[in-house]
Formats: C-alpha cells, sequence, structure tokens
C-alpha cells in the first residue's frame, strides 16, 4: 500500500503538469461586423442648438445593441434600442475596417409597431476611447439619427461598450 501512495505522490504532479502544458487558450470568433457589434450603454440627446445636445428625455443611459444581420455579412449590421428610445431597429450600412457606420437615405424602421423612416449619420465606434460608469476604460460609439415623425430635430446616441461589471450597470 506505501508504494501505491508513493507512486501516486509521484506520477500525480507530472499529470497535472502535462495535462496544464498542453491545454490550448479557446479561440475566440467574432462576428464580420465586430468590433462594431455589442451591447452599449448611451445616453439619447436632442440638438438644442446647432452643436450643442441635451438629454430633453431625462432618459439617463439606457441599453442598445448591435449585432450582425442572419446574412452574417460584414457591410450591414442591426442596430436596436429594444423599445428603449424612440422604439427602433434598422439595418446600417457599416464599415468595419474604418469602424464606421451610418446612410445618407432613410430605412424604413423594422419595429412593426412603429414602421416610420430613420437616417443614421456620423456612426463611429472608437476602440479603448471611452469610459465605464465606473470608469473602467472601453469602447465608446456615437451616431447622430433623425426620424420622420419628428422632422428636422437631430438625436445623438452616444455612450460606451458594456464591460459586464456589476457597478457598471446603470
Amino acid at each position: 500500500m506505501k508504494n501505491y501512495k508513493y507512486l501516486l505522490a509521484f506520477i500525480l504532479p507530472i499529470v497535472i503538469l502535462v495535462s496544464c502544458e498542453t491545454m490550448e487558450e479557446p479561440k475566440i470568433e467574432y462576428s464580420p461586423v465586430y468590433p462594431l457589434s455589442g451591447e452599449w450603454f448611451v445616453k439619447f440627446e436632442a440638438e438644442t442648438s446647432p452643436g450643442t445636445f441635451e438629454d430633453i428625455y431625462h432618459l439617463g443611459y439606457v441599453k442598445i445593441l448591435t449585432y450582425n444581420t442572419a446574412y452574417n455579412s460584414k457591410d450591414t449590421m442591426w442596430i436596436d434600442d429594444l423599445g428603449n428610445t424612440w422604439s427602433f431597429k434598422i439595418k446600417c450600412p457599416i464599415n468595419v475596417t474604418a469602424r464606421t457606420f451610418g446612410m445618407n437615405d432613410s430605412m424604413v424602421n423594422y419595429d412593426t409597431n412603429y414602421p416610420i423612416k430613420i437616417y443614421i449619420r456620423e456612426g463611429i465606434v472608437l476602440q479603448g476611447k471611452g469610459r465605464s460608469i465606473s470608469g473602467v476604460v472601453t469602447d465608446s460609439i456615437s451616431f447622430l439619427i433623425g426620424f420622420e415623425d419628428d422632422p428636422g430635430t437631430v438625436y445623438r446616441i452616444s455612450g460606451h461598450r458594456r464591460t459586464g461589471f456589476i457597478e457598471d450597470e446603470p
């Protein structure tokens, strides 16, 4: 019995060492629209005078999503406010390399409860240029948006990527 204990004490560390050395790091596969895709905490602000935006609806931070389409194409993504602002869900042309998105022509809102035309301009994601609520460095997002039922008003949606830390949840 003693021999088995000594043998086990000798073999077990070797097995652990070998198994740890052969473990491979998992490869993370991103969608073709990453780094534009993600969960974002943003503020929804209206332009009150040229170049000046204010949170006139007092929404604070709300969550929006950006994600790939069913076709998984690298030139289009969904932008979905989950009903948190104007209730919109729209497919938007993107440039992943430049991390930009937007469209000159209005697109019809896919939210069937609110089928209006929407435009998105000057959309950009900046890696490492955002700060979460607790101050953690993360990505930032910003874009201008306009709605057919509110002509002439420009809104800015801007914020940061969700970190997943509890202290960063609004």
